[in-house]
């Protein structure tokens, strides 16, 4: 029948260095840990021996231990309890003495080390990919920004384009004696629109001059056509800025009567991907 070994804080305090350092045997050790649950004081004690023992190594000069626990580290791990001096080499006994518990320490010192520096390594790898991931959120958004940047400045270059090539444009037409023009109007779907068309048959060339309609979405565009008894002859595709104000150069646009008579100017809303025939009602119309 296996019985149970009773230890009280006396014997704990005495066997506590030796059990920090796991010198005792299965049965000590239990006992020890069972006191140690149980008693708040040899629990803090407990704390402090296993706090030396990790430092032993760099704190405790090289002194030969006590023979009572000399005595039990070497017999849990089955060596003789006396030294055994080499032949030819008397004073290695004594040597065996001294460095056998400063060794026992280092090791479990080394292996503590070890434990705390891959915690702290972790902890800094933890940091590091917080650092990586901040660096690359703030390099996306300024991506974003940059590209929208880029959109605007496209966007000016392609304004400044279309109003060089309409300043060029009326420049022609009006050096042109067959100048004509006709005035628009906004109808229901944009009231506060108006505008000018004006062209010359000679130069082949008209222009369109529009202002106050509602900027558009990037997937729609203000088309203008010419409007004829048989048909809608498209005259090209243009876009507003923030104030409604927009240009269009026309060019090389079919009068040769094959569509009837011509009535009339009209500006409608279609898609930017273009649009064979009008499908919107008329933002701008001429007399």
């Amino acid at each position: 029948m296996t019985t149970t070994m009773m230890v009280d804080c006396e014997y704990v305090r005495e066997q506590i260095d030796a059990w920090a350092l796991g010198a005792l045997d299965s049965a000590e050790t239990a006992a020890i840990d069972r006191h140690l649950a149980e008693c708040p004081e040899c629990a803090a004690l407990a704390a402090r021996a296993r706090d030396a023992a990790a430092m032993i190594a760099l704190s405790v000069p090289m002194t030969a231990a006590s023979p009572s626990l000399r005595r039990r580290v070497l017999d849990a791990v089955g060596l003789p309890s006396r030294p055994v001096p080499v032949r030819g080499e008397p004073g290695d006994a004594p040597r065996a003495r001294r460095w056998w518990p400063a060794a026992a320490a280092a090791v479990l010192a080394v292996a503590l080390g070890g434990i705390a520096w891959a915690a702290s390594l972790q902890s800094r790898l933890a940091d590091v990919d917080g650092r990586n991931a901040q660096l690359v959120a703030v390099a996306t958004q300024q991506a974003g920004r940059i590209a929208a940047m880029q959109d605007q400045v496209d966007l000016v270059a392609e304004r400044n384009a279309a109003l060089a090539e309409t300043n060029d444009a009326l420049v022609e037409i009006m050096a042109q004696p067959d100048t004509a023009h006709a005035k628009m109007f906004g109808t229901w779907a944009a009231p506060g629109a108006s505008g000018r068309y004006v062209w010359s048959k000679n130069s082949g060339v008209g222009v369109l001059v529009a202002e106050g309609l509602p900027p558009l979405p990037d997937t729609e565009r203000y088309c203008l056509w010419l409007v004829y008894q048989d048909g809608w002859v498209l005259g090209g595709q243009f876009s507003v800025d923030e104030q409604g104000y927009g240009r269009l150069a026309v060019h090389d646009i079919d009068t040769s009567g094959a569509h009837g008579a011509f009535r009339w100017f009209a500006v409608t809303v279609e898609p930017a991907a273009g649009a064979p025939e009008h499908r919107s009602a008329p933002v701008l119309l001429s007399e």
